[in-house]
């Protein structure tokens, strides 16, 4: 298991950061933090109230490096990979390597940030990306960045994922990235059940799992990957402002093939902060991702 240890954020690919904000910065409020490039991507994070992370990754100088490029031609805009934080990154890579992994490449040269890469079809078909950095850094937004004035406070609480095998997930998310299990059982969903999991700082997956070995709905959703993100759970703090900008829609009637967030996952997982105000902003060309967020009163 590796030690000392986060989840920092989730990479989304996109054609532009610009094609991302009307999603981001307008709907879900969340704040410009950093921005850069290099050959390959430019990549842009913004912070929520909780400050766990969503960064923007958009193809640039293709050229030189084509990895994204190649990701888009083949998936399209979505979810490419998660990022946890180590205090240590070559003990990070020596645990992964022992415990069965394989690193497909490694930059540890950099004093500020260094890196590593897990094989994503040994990490259910996303890539796990292990870094440690110096420090933290803020850099001033681009000038188009649209300016919310909005006084909602969001948080982004986790992310839900369902993965065709439990036991890989478990040995991934758990055995080796240390998560924590708070929470684990039906989701409500038939045939599905779920693992919740944390670390320290505001990380939180929900590993959502088949209870048997042959699932028809759930091949259907996951489209021969061994994983596949289901939605991005936010929480907002004005009851008011989720009654416009999002798709309502009835939750007691929703298909299971689409694998929902249901009322009754919800009430278990979220103990705390239970269902007040369900809204449901489905997969839109930026992120090809579902956001589900809950107003809180």
């Amino acid at each position: 298991m590796i030690k000392d240890i986060q989840l920092d954020h989730i990479a989304i690919a996109v054609d532009s950061w610009e094609e991302g904000w009307p999603v981001l910065v307008d709907k879900l409020h969340a704040k410009w933090r950093s921005g850069g490039m290099q050959p390959g991507f430019k990549p842009s994070q913004y912070a929520f109230e909780n400050e766990l992370k969503i960064e923007l990754i958009a193809p640039y100088l293709t050229d030189q490096n084509d990895f994204l490029e190649r990701f888009m031609e083949k998936s399209g805009t979505g979810p490419h990979h998660m990022t946890f934080k180590v205090k240590d990154i070559s003990e990070a890579i020596q645990s992964a390597k022992n415990a069965g992994f394989t690193i497909v490449s490694q930059n540890i040269a950099n004093d500020w940030w260094k890196e590593a890469f897990l094989h994503p079809k040994e990490t259910c078909g996303i890539v796990i990306q292990l870094a440690q950095a110096a420090g933290t850094w803020f850099v001033p937004p681009p000038d188009n960045l649209p300016n919310s004035t909005s006084p909602v406070k969001s948080s982004f609480r986790f992310i839900s994922y369902v993965v065709k095998d439990f036991s890989a997930a478990k040995r991934l998310f758990v055995d080796l990235l240390g998560g924590q299990v708070i929470h684990q059982g039906k989701t409500g969903i038939k045939n599905l059940d779920y693992l919740y999991i944390e670390w320290p700082g505001p990380g939180r997956i929900m590993i959502v799992y088949p209870n048997q070995k042959n699932d028809q709905e759930l091949d259907m959703f996951l489209s021969g990957r061994l994983g596949r993100v289901n939605y991005l759970y936010f929480e907002f703090e004005q009851t008011g402002d989720c009654n416009s900008n999002f798709e309502d829609r009835d939750r007691k009637g929703q298909k299971s093939a689409n694998l929902y967030v249901t009322d009754e996952l919800l009430s278990e997982i979220l103990e705390l902060a239970p269902v007040n105000s369900l809204k449901i902003l489905d997969p839109v060309h930026n992120f090809n991702v579902r956001s589900v967020i809950n107003c809180l009163s």
